[in-house]
């Protein structure tokens, strides 16, 4: 069994994510009521994600490293925003039974591929490094709330 660490929980939660993404573009081919449920579920579930990360994992980063202005942490919190941007204007069409947002599915593809390797290889590794045991347990006790 895998040791707990934020790296590994971070990495399981972005292939579910990114698992209910395609299951959202699968659906919208077929059944765009269906497909709106998908995609509020794997919305929420990001934004869960994102506020753990900003709120929990980011600010024992940067009092860990110093890295506040630059960095890591603050490219990703850009790139939060820009994906918070094409989620709304996606969840916009959907409202309005526009199915036509391939534009947007790329868009967010290509934010979470490049954006979750960059969390995961540095900033979640970095965490587990410097992090003890009882810290790692409230940034695990955070994340259950």
């Amino acid at each position: 069994m895998q040791e707990k660490s934020v790296f590994n929980i971070c990495q399981q939660h972005s292939n579910d994510i990114d698992s209910n993404f395609i299951r959202f573009q699968n659906a919208r081919k077929k059944d765009l009521n269906q497909a709106k449920k998908i995609f509020r579920s794997f919305k929420e579930n990001l934004e869960k994600q994102i506020l753990w990360e900003e709120n929990v994992l980011f600010p024992f980063f940067e009092k860990k490293t110093g890295m506040h202005q630059i960095g890591p942490t603050f490219c990703r919190k850009r790139e939060h925003e820009n994906l918070q941007e094409v989620l709304k204007a996606v969840e916009d069409k959907l409202d309005k039974e526009d199915g036509n947002i391939e534009g947007e599915e790329r868009h967010i593809l290509s934010i979470l591929e490049i954006h979750s390797n960059k969390e995961e290889q540095f900033v979640f590794k970095k965490i587990d490094e410097i992090a003890s045991k009882e810290e790692l347990k409230e940034i695990f006790a955070k994340r259950e709330k």
